[in-house]
């Protein structure tokens, strides 16, 4: 019996004459070829129509800023919080109009290019009155083109932030929140391994009642942020003006979304919370609303009364080192 041995493109065959004789070959398996990795389709400034749900923080009084504790008209702290995303909490556009809509629990507001009355430090005001109440918008400038914020405190193209506050003349009542919105990971294209630290840029205030007047100041601070991957945990400080002590934030992540919960030294502060999510591919930027709850036990200790509570809300926007 005579062998062959013949060489085919890498393939080794091995044939024998005679009777019995018999092929046998190899195959390579081949390579999967990968999965592409979802990207998102929206980046700011918008050029199409589309809603985003966001995460949002708020406050809520009725009665008149600065009132005495003893006039029939005196303001009182009557809620607050931090929420999650959901449909509940959306920011709407509409390209054809420029109109933008912010919706949440609450109710929902509508502002257009001609309730523009501002666009300063890095942020368009809109501001429209009606014969029932009264809104504020504040959105980050990257939203429109027409506004570049290439000096801007922090470079977001996924995402972006603002405010809204509704007051009500009659009863009155005013609810303030802040809020993130943008274009979301996904869950297959959130990183699985390393960490990353992020830039950041924030928006709060601080309400503060009951015992004294009710009073609201905006707050100036700085806020860091790491988000572990590999781990699926966050963590962020938030040092702010108004405060002792900073606000040491810890939360885990679960798909493109992270939530916790804060501690701090800072005098009478009782607890805290934060929700948001990652924007962009591979989580580029990130946004987040904060909570901050503080209760003085004893407001009548000093040479005049102090707040018995002290409500600071905000929002986190940041993206990738």
């Amino acid at each position: 019996m005579k062998r062959f041995v013949i060489v085919v493109a890498g393939l080794t065959v091995l044939s024998a004459c005679g009777g019995g004789g018999e092929t046998v070959s190899s195959t390579p398996t081949p390579t999967p070829t990968p999965t592409p990795t979802p990207t998102p389709t929206t980046a700011f400034p918008l050029n199409q129509s589309v809603t985003f749900n966001g995460a949002e923080a708020h406050t809520e009084y009725t009665g008149h800023i600065g009132d005495g504790i003893a006039t029939s008209n005196t303001a009182n702290i009557s809620g607050s919080g931090v929420s999650g995303f959901g449909p509940g909490a959306t920011v709407s556009y509409d390209h054809a109009t420029g109109t933008y809509t912010i919706k949440d629990g609450f109710g929902s507001r509508s502002v257009s290019p001609a309730d523009l009355v501002s666009s300063t430090d890095y942020f368009d005001k809109y501001q429209r009155t009606t014969s029932s109440g009264s809104d504020a918008v504040l959105l980050y400038e990257n939203v429109r083109a027409a506004n570049p914020v290439s000096s801007a405190p922090v470079q977001l193209s996924y995402s972006s932030f603002g405010e809204w506050a509704h007051t009500d003349v009659s009863p009155e009542g005013t609810r303030h929140a802040y809020f993130t919105f943008g274009e979301p990971t996904g869950t297959a294209a959130m990183p699985r391994t390393g960490s990353a630290t992020y830039s950041t840029t924030l928006l709060a205030s601080t309400l503060s009642g009951n015992f004294a007047p009710v009073s609201q100041t905006t707050l100036t601070g700085t806020a860091t942020f790491t988000a572990d991957f590999l781990n699926g945990t966050v963590s962020t400080n938030l040092l702010l003006n108004s405060s002792s002590a900073p606000y040491v934030g810890t939360g885990t992540i679960s798909a493109d979304q992270f939530s916790g919960t804060f501690a701090s030294a800072t005098p009478n502060f009782t607890n805290g919370s934060f929700s948001g999510g990652f924007y962009g591919p591979l989580a580029k930027e990130i946004g987040y609303a904060f909570w901050l709850s503080h209760s003085n036990p004893d407001p009548y200790a000093g040479a005049s009364v102090a707040p018995g509570t002290i409500i600071i809300t905000g929002v986190v926007a940041g993206a990738k080192n």
